[in-house]
């Protein structure tokens, strides 16, 4: 059985893929894992579809909160002890002596009415406790209630609304650079764009090739993105963090290095347009 190294190697770079785009990986690792994508046009496609979900991770719910008055409500509720609830030990039993005759005496009838009086008073207490208690945990139940739904319609909403699809447009070679070619991926509504090119030859001593953003405008000058020479299978990917208008081109010359030009100084033999 032969083992198959350049497979198992590839394989292991492709899972350390999402750690390399969330900044995961020790300096050395993360270097293995960059040169492994730029010669590697699978991981490269994954850089691109992972990139994508990297830059759409911000999502959030707003955060409802009970009203203010809702919590001094619950603990004054939570403060009123009846009276003769504080008594630490019951106080001792009354002993209230029967008359041998019937009296006439206003102390002796009118203490029967006073103690009905004290703990019809008593009920009443307990009972405006307890009603605001329960009125307290109706309150408390209802704002439960109402988060809950709010965070079930933002997930349905979320579910519902798929994310924006990218665009991708062809970037084609003529010339010198015929059996060059490239693709531009754009992502609707947001700051990013992914420029990937193959098949460029190599360029010569002091030469590099420089990328350039031209407006459909002839009156504008053409804005360089950055200057690059080809890995050895001729291939180069680039991330931009910005968006690219319709009607923008995407072009390559030759320039001389190592920073290149301020405007090209050639008919460019490789470009493309975005017609989103």
């Amino acid at each position: 059985m032969t083992v198959d190294w350049d497979r198992l190697d590839h394989d292991r770079m492709e899972e350390a893929v999402a750690a390399y785009l969330l900044d995961a990986l020790e300096d050395d690792e993360r270097a293995r894992v960059a040169a492994h994508i730029e010669g590697c046009p699978t991981c490269r496609a994954l850089v691109w579809r992972l990139s994508h979900a990297v830059d759409s991770l911000p999502t959030s719910v707003d955060d409802v909160r009970p009203p203010a008055r809702l919590r001094e409500r619950i603990l004054a509720a939570a403060a009123v002890t009846p009276a003769g609830e504080q008594e630490a030990t019951p106080a001792p039993p009354r002993i209230i002596p029967f008359p041998s005759r019937p009296t006439t005496e206003p102390g002796t009838l009118e203490a029967i009415p006073s103690r009905v009086r004290r703990g019809r008073l008593r009920a009443v207490a307990y009972g405006a406790a307890i009603a605001v208690l329960v009125a307290g945990l109706g309150v408390l139940s209802a704002v439960a209630v109402n988060l809950n739904n709010q965070l079930h319609h933002a997930q349905q909403a979320a579910q519902r609304t798929p994310p924006p699809k990218p665009g991708e447009y062809p970037i084609n070679g003529s010339g010198s650079l015929a059996g060059a070619s490239g693709t531009v991926t754009t992502v609707p509504g947001q700051a990013l764009s992914v420029v990937a090119f193959n098949g460029l030859p190599q360029v010569g001593p002091n030469r590099v090739y420089q990328m350039w953003e031209i407006d459909p405008n002839p009156a504008v000058k053409a804005i360089s993105l950055g200057v690059f020479t080809p890995d050895r299978f001729g291939n180069y990917t680039l991330k931009l963090s910005q968006g690219l208008p319709a009607g923008t081109t995407i072009a390559v010359t030759q320039e001389n290095g190592p920073e290149g030009a301020s405007q090209p100084t050639q008919k460019p033999e490789l470009a493309g347009t975005i017609s989103h």
